[in-house]
C-alpha cells in the first residue's frame, strides 16, 4: 500500500499527530488492519517517536479509546441545555450527521476487533458501554424506567452482540416514546 502522506516529519504535537493519525486509520481500515508502521507515515513521526509516545499498538488502541470517550455519547447524555428525550434524540441526529461511509462506533469496533473479553480494548469498550448506559438512565428521571440491558455474555460472535442491541435499543425507544419503535 502506498504511504498514505508525504514523507518528513513536522516536529512538536507528535502525540497528538499520533492520536490522530491512529483515529482514523482504525476507523478507515480497522485497528487490526493497520500496522504501526502505516501509523508513523500517517503521523508523519519516526517510529522510534512512536514507540517513544506508545510502547505498543495496544497501548495506543487504549490511548485512542480514552480520547475518545471525552465526547460521543458520553457527552451528548450529560449535556445539561437539553431535556432528556432531547439528549437521546440528539445521539441519533448525531449519528445521522457523520460523514458517509459509516464506519461504526468505535468501541463497538475495538470490542469486535478484539472478541477475547480479557483483552484491554474489550474491557475498554465493555467499560464505555456500561457508562453510557448508567448514564443514559441517571439522566432521564423523568422516563419510566428503562429496561435493563441484556446479560453480557462472557463470549459471542458479533452477530449476536448486535442483535441484542437492536433489541435493547428497541425496548428503550419504547419505553422513552411510550409507543411502538
Amino acid at each position: 500500500m502506498p504511504p498514505i502522506r508525504p514523507r518528513g516529519s513536522l516536529g512538536r504535537g507528535a502525540h497528538e499527530r499520533i492520536l490522530t493519525a491512529a483515529e482514523t486509520l482504525f476507523a478507515r481500515r480497522g485497528i487490526n488492519a493497520t500496522s504501526m508502521h502505516d501509523l508513523h507515515v500517517e503521523a508523519r513521526v519516526s517510529k522510534r517517536t512512536l514507540y517513544q509516545h506508545f510502547a505498543g499498538k495496544d497501548e495506543l488502541v487504549l490511548a485512542v479509546l480514552a480520547a475518545q470517550q471525552e465526547g460521543g455519547a458520553t457527552a451528548v447524555l450529560t449535556r445539561g441545555e437539553l431535556a432528556p428525550r432531547a439528549r437521546l434524540l440528539e445521539l441519533f441526529t448525531a449519528l445521522a450527521e457523520q460523514p458517509r461511509p459509516l464506519r461504526g462506533d468505535p468501541f463497538v469496533n475495538a470490542a469486535v476487533e478484539f472478541p477475547e473479553p480479557s483483552h484491554p480494548a474489550h474491557r475498554a469498550a465493555a467499560e464505555h458501554a456500561s457508562r453510557c448506559y448508567t448514564t443514559a438512565r441517571r439522566s432521564a428521571p423523568s422516563w419510566r424506567t428503562i429496561p435493563p440491558a441484556p446479560p453480557t455474555p462472557t463470549r459471542s460472535p458479533p452477530q449476536s452482540c448486535a442483535t441484542r442491541s437492536t433489541d435493547h435499543a428497541t425496548a428503550v425507544a419504547r419505553t422513552v416514546g411510550g409507543g411502538p419503535a
